[in-house]
């Protein structure tokens, strides 16, 4: 099982995660959890990719814009800088795609560095841990600079502001740091440069959780809810730590279809998987399934004769696709598309050079944690991944294919 983040401690001693100097100021230090505590840098400069020109992002997060909304990563500084201009509706929100893991009842910590532009007219900044629904996270309007806590449970959302102290300045770099825990316990913590910048939802005082829920993308957004001023926000690098949980939850699973169906040498679909839109475990509502998907490979076998097998990443299917459950929870199949060939990329390739034979397409090089996934993304539509076989001259029919994943998050 590979470990994403690291950690010290073992099941005698507190865990503490590194580097970190505030340790000691939050709740205490993380408890004695054996060993169980799961620190990932989820944004970092060296794994920034280009967006063309001087804009770019960061692997794993997703872009959403309208109006003078717009992205650039500065090379001197190491940073993304979101814009807007001063248009009604301009909006550049940046997203992690992933959900990250929390253990009921433990502390849940992110720290991340920032800097604001200046306030202005309909202009509303935002960066925490956050999605449209929960979250906390530093908020800059006109009004003031606040930590807000946001709330789904009462059925829509609600951001409840709390001031920050006049001597905190947003327009430097600063280095935050917030702290909460999602039960009844409830306190919610704002560390500004290892200094206690706010404290709110008292210990003991809640008897319900205050978040509809506490697993959440890290989030970054800029916009203007009328015409008024335009503005910046510049971010750095972020990092989430989970009492209770040493690594992200990982899950193998894998699809066997068996196709009875001539393969031409103009191709014939042979698998299709791609992430359910929602996901109920057990007895938990429905949610947005935001899981990273990681395609490990793709085996087909035949004895009737040689065939190629390519892979492709949300080609275009056409005709009448039947989408149907897997053994994982958040994830669907189907096998009555068409694919056409007209789009998509590549990500796959080999060959049956024999009547009867046996191809296995390596993914890892492809799919990898936490960059390239299948994943509903945080903006985007669904991925799709197409298996497909083109016959060499001869149908070929049957053919027996495993298309195999690991779902982390």
């Amino acid at each position: 099982m590979r470990t994403h983040g690291t950690s010290r401690g073992t099941s005698d001693t507190p865990t503490i995660i590194e580097p970190d100097s505030i340790h000691g100021t939050m709740f205490g230090e993380f408890r004695a959890v054996a060993s169980k505590t799961c620190s990932y840098v989820i944004h970092d400069p060296a794994s920034m990719i280009s967006l063309g020109g001087s804009a770019a992002r960061h692997k794993d997060f997703a872009v959403d814009s309208a109006g003078s909304g717009a992205i650039e990563y500065l090379p001197n500084e190491r940073a993304v800088r979101l814009t807007v201009g001063g248009d009604a509706g301009a909006r550049m929100s940046y997203r992690q795609n992933l959900y990250n893991p929390y253990n009921p009842g433990c502390q849940q910590r992110i720290t991340w560095t920032s800097k604001f532009g200046a306030a202005g007219t309909n202009l509303e900044t935002r960066i925490g841990y956050f999605d449209d629904n929960d979250g906390v996270l530093v908020r800059r309007t006109l009004a003031g600079d606040n930590l807000i806590v946001r709330s789904s449970t009462s059925g829509s959302m609600v951001e409840t502001p709390h001031a920050l102290p006049a001597g905190l300045d947003l327009s430097k770099d600063n280095i935050f740091a917030s702290a909460f825990e999602w039960l009844g316990a409830g306190d919610v913590q704002l560390f500004a440069n290892n200094t206690l910048a706010k404290r709110v939802i008292q210990a003991g005082t809640l008897s319900s959780p205050f978040m509809r829920r506490p697993n959440l993308p890290f989030s970054v957004e800029i916009k203007n809810v009328g015409a008024g001023a335009s503005g910046a926000i510049t971010f750095y690098c972020a990092k989430v730590a989970s009492e209770g949980a040493d690594v992200f939850d990982e899950t193998n699973s894998s699809l066997a279809v068996t196709t009875s169906t001539n393969i031409t040498t103009t191709g014939l679909m042979l698998a299709q998987i791609r992430p359910k839109s929602t996901i109920t475990l057990g007895s938990i509502t429905a949610q947005d399934n935001r899981a990273l998907y990681l395609p490990t490979s793709v085996t087909v076998s035949t004895a009737s004769a040689a065939m190629t097998v390519g892979v492709y990443l949300n080609g275009t299917v056409t005709g009448s696709p039947s989408w149907a459950a897997t053994e994982d929870a958040g994830i669907e199949r189907d096998v009555d598309g068409t694919f056409d060939g007209s789009s998509g990329r590549l990500v796959g390739f080999g060959s049956i050079d024999a009547a009867i034979g046996t191809v296995t397409i390596d993914l890892t090089k492809e799919f990898g944690f936490p960059g390239r996934a299948l994943s509903l993304g945080a903006f985007t539509g669904q991925d799709a991944l197409q298996v497909v076989g083109f016959a060499r001259a001869a149908p070929v029919n049957p053919a027996v294919t495993i298309v195999r994943w690991t779902r982390i998050g």
